[in-house]
């Protein structure tokens, strides 16, 4: 087996339950702060869905992407994007970004936890395979992002920008930019 696999099967039961722990502190950090949080979504949504309606555009794609620069300026964000049937091709940039709390803040002092016990069972611990495994750890944590995204999407069809914005199957997406990304759902006129 690869090094990098074996050490990561080796911390993978450890990721998964300090995934759990903070997915329950993020649930109940967002219950308890459900209304400003929901604000601030829909705020910086509602902004993107008046300037498409401004430069009367028709909207096709709604793209929530997490930022992997984020990760490593601390500053945790993901954007929220709208596209034409352009999609990345179009010239005009529609984008806001949002931080999500408490998601990315400890990575570092959690990867150092993990980096001792690696450190611990196996021996000549290379930086680059501590980056990779920290790169693995941050990837489970996007699964929590795109939950997060999914709840807080609920709430855009009461914004007055939503009903007057020119949509055509209106797709939402999550992934990086420029990269894959998952269909969440499409949103029908009509519905």
């Amino acid at each position: 087996m690869d090094r990098r696999k074996e050490i990561f099967e080796f911390i993978k039961q450890d990721f998964e339950e300090k995934i759990k722990e903070k997915g329950l502190k993020i649930s109940i950090h967002i219950e308890n702060n459900e209304e400003e949080i929901k604000n601030t979504f829909l705020e910086k949504v509602d902004k993107l869905f008046k300037k498409a309606i401004e430069e009367n555009k028709e909207i096709q794609y709604f793209l929530i992407s997490p930022l992997r620069s984020s990760i490593f300026t601390k500053s945790y964000e993901v954007t929220l994007s709208i596209y034409t049937e352009e999609f990345y091709l179009q010239k005009e940039k529609y984008m806001e970004y949002f931080k999500i709390p408490y998601i990315f803040e400890n990575i570092d002092v959690e990867m150092e936890q993990f980096n001792i016990k690696i450190k611990n069972n196996f021996k000549n611990i290379l930086k680059f395979e501590l980056e990779e495994i920290k790169q693995k750890y941050i990837e489970e944590h996007k699964m929590i992002v795109m939950l997060i995204a999914v709840h807080f999407l609920k709430y855009i069809y009461e914004l007055e920008s939503f009903k007057n914005l020119k949509k055509k199957d209106l797709s939402f997406l999550y992934g990086e930019y420029m990269d894959r990304v998952i269909k969440l759902f499409t949103y029908e006129e009509g519905e």
